[in-house]
């Protein structure tokens, strides 16, 4: 009886699930597909023009469409991750809008909902905001005397630069330039002080020193450096040179020079955010020494030049307020006046060095940071002592260094100097390798890194900036752009995306 049962229930269990199949109805529904829309390239807009965009939605089903649109736009995060919320930016079937948002990178969506069943369709694209300062090369002047910035804009799409002329005054900037031009320097790093940009763009001149905005180049007082330091600041304070090493973290190792003190960028635990102070430049004994301007640090230490005793000190730490001597094992020199110290990305610091001497001795030296020094020789270059301008090759060692309009390229294992440029009247007045942030992730950046930068000026102070590609084996020089249209160029520095 129970075998009989059993057979009953599960029989009628059966046909229940046979008859269930037949309780379901299946139909197509209205799917959307889009045309029109630019998902491979994406699109790009200045700040403040209309963005137009017309895509086609195709319908599988065409019967009573009824459709809710919406455009919107989000920051793009690493690896294509969202890191904001959608801003709706419009609600039509075509995109007609003027863009405000902040220069950069975004994802633009396009949502379309189908009234009738509830369902969204949607597809993405990038968009870059740009500008006019978006990116490139700014460059300091000095016009009968006065500072000027230019601008080389660089199209990264088309590969090519264009050259804007005070750039202050075309962007409507309420800085005006006053005094003789120091230098011009780009920093990223994350800073409270400088927010949202997280990007800090300074001009010093012997009237004082600001930033600018890192999007539009306006300003306004409290962009002057007075609003980064503590402290009480002698009058008249105009610093006449800023050190940074670009690639350390989000927090680079500032150092801020002006006449014979050095101020230290240094964290305020309090507000999480960094500002100068002064650096205590003291003897062991507790007397203050003279500072040279130039210094070597790689963001967590640093190397200066006591310019009273003639020796290096170092900073232990970023954070740390004092300097001392360098250890005796490093094998440092003594007794000589420092003409020149940087140090390059591949990390060797160069120090052009000359004795006391009533026809004096030029020597090179090299190290890196915390170590001894490896190479200590006598330059025999061609004309050394008449040197103004140096640049070391990051990646091929040879010092640049410029003696009116020559350009000399020095190589240190063979101690002999090569001519490389001759511009006759004209003198050179800059030279330099620029370090580049995002070198390691941007392939023109690394590139341009290994490219000389040469600025000179004719007689009349109409300046040219030239970039060379450096090749090894002491070949000669090969320039890789030219252009024209400065006054005396002093500093030169990248606004980097």
């Amino acid at each position: 009886m129970r075998k009989i049962l059993l057979y009953g229930v599960l029989l009628v269990s059966l046909v229940s699930c046979y008859k269930d199949l037949g309780n379901y109805s299946y139909h197509a529904i209205n799917q959307l597909t889009f045309t029109n829309f630019d998902t491979v390239h994406g699109y790009t807009v200045f700040y403040n023009d209309t963005l137009r965009v017309s895509p086609a939605v195709i319908a599988s089903l065409d019967k009573n469409p009824s459709y809710v649109y919406q455009w919107s736009l989000r920051v793009a995060g690493p690896g294509g991750a969202y890191d904001s919320a959608d801003s709706v930016i419009a609600v039509t079937p075509d995109l007609d809008v003027r863009i405000t948002n902040t220069p950069g990178t975004y994802t633009l969506q396009y949502r379309v909902t189908d009234n009738n069943t509830g369902i969204t369709f949607q597809t993405r694209t990038t968009l870059l905001v740009t500008s006019q300062v978006y990116e490139g090369f700014l460059v300091l002047n000095d016009v009968g005397g006065q500072s000027r910035l230019d601008m080389l804009s660089y199209d990264k799409t088309a590969a090519t630069f264009t050259q804007y002329t005070d750039v202050l005054k075309k962007q409507g900037s309420a800085l005006t330039l006053q005094g003789q031009p120091y230098q011009v320097l780009c920093a990223q790093y994350t800073n409270a002080n400088i927010n949202p940009q997280n990007y800090g763009i300074f001009l010093l001149t012997s009237a004082g020193t600001n930033r600018v905005n890192q999007e539009t180049f306006g300003w306004d007082p409290t962009y002057n450096i007075s609003y980064l330091m503590i402290g009480d600041l002698p009058a008249g304070f105009a610093p006449q040179h800023l050190t940074v090493e670009p690639t350390y973290g989000a927090y680079p190792d500032l150092f801020l020079y002006y006449n014979a003190n050095i101020y230290n960028e240094a964290l305020l635990a309090s507000q999480y955010s960094f500002k100068f102070a002064a650096l205590n430049s003291y003897t062991a004994s507790g007397t203050p020494f003279t500072v040279s301007p130039y210094v070597a640090t790689d963001g967590s230490s640093a190397t200066l030049y006591d310019m009273d005793a003639r020796a290096f000190v170092t900073q232990a730490s970023y954070s740390s307020p004092t300097v001392s001597a360098v250890p005796t094992a490093r094998n440092y020199p003594t007794g000589e006046d420092l003409v020149y110290m940087e140090r390059a990305y591949s990390g060797s610091v160069y120090a052009v060095l000359r004795d006391t001497t009533a026809s004096p001795t030029y020597r090179l030296m090299r190290f890196t940071l915390g170590a001894a020094q490896n190479y200590y020789q006598p330059i025999t270059g061609t004309d050394i002592a008449l040197a103004t301008s140096f640049a070391f090759s990051p990646d091929l060692g040879y010092m640049f260094y410029s003696v009116g309009g020559k350009l000399y390229e020095y190589d240190l294992s063979l101690q002999t100097s090569f001519l490389m440029l001759d511009k006759g009247s004209a003198n050179i007045s800059y030279l330099s390798f620029h370090e580049f942030y995002k070198r390691a992730t941007n392939t023109t950046y690394a590139t341009w890194a290994r490219e000389l930068l040469v600025g000179s000026a004719n007689a009349g102070g109409n300046g040219t900036l030239e970039l060379y590609s450096i090749p090894p084996v002491n070949g000669q020089i090969v320039q890789q752009n030219q252009w024209t249209g400065f006054g005396r160029i002093v500093s030169v520095a990248y606004r980097e995306r």
